[in-house]
């Protein structure tokens, strides 16, 4: 529902025949329509936090990886951040903010680079997504750019391993002001 019409097409009568249900049956697990907007906030930053824990182990990677949720989803990303309750995204976001922080080189300023990249990659897949950059030109060019500008070129190169199994290494390091502080 959300993708094909967007924000405002959510409604709690929309929602239940979307499930199959009376509409005073939602109710019973939803108070309103925006503790369903919650939920699916929720549920983004879980989708999200999956495609960066298993995207390439590198900043360009988790750049690719939070592009590829925006371009794939354009608007459940508008709907990311939207309840101005960052900390609903913490869990699933954990794992791979924990490695891009240690991607981003210096621990003073990791955190300070973690959060322009993240302004600047939401930012900017949206305004993809809206089609903004009609005028032609490599849009390439412009996150190739911002890396330069946000994050040293000796940390742009580093990746961070995975275990033998293909899971994530060690959390014990998680930041835990990353999206709440």
């Amino acid at each position: 529902m959300l993708e094909a019409g967007g924000i405002r097409s959510i409604t709690m009568l929309g929602v239940a025949k979307r499930v199959g249900i009376r509409g005073a049956s939602l109710y019973k697990h939803f108070p309103d329509l925006t503790a369903i907007l919650v939920a699916l906030e929720e549920d983004n930053f879980r989708e999200l936090g999956q495609r960066l824990t298993d995207a390439e182990r590198s900043v360009t990677g988790m750049v690719n990886g939070y592009l590829s949720f925006v371009r794939d989803r354009p608007e459940q990303a508008k709907l990311l951040f939207r309840q101005g309750k960052a900390e609903l995204g913490y869990e699933a976001m954990r794992a791979p903010l924990t490695y891009l922080i240690e991607l981003l080189g210096d621990p003073e300023e990791a955190l300070v680079r973690l959060r322009i990249l993240t302004c600047m990659l939401h930012g900017y897949g949206l305004m993809i997504d809206s089609g903004a950059f009609r005028q032609g030109g490599d849009v390439g060019e412009v996150l190739r750019r911002a890396a330069e500008l946000i994050v040293p070129e000796e940390d742009r190169r580093k990746s961070f391993p995975r275990r033998k199994d293909g899971s994530p290494g060690d959390l014990r390091r998680v930041a835990s002001t990353s999206l709440t502080g």
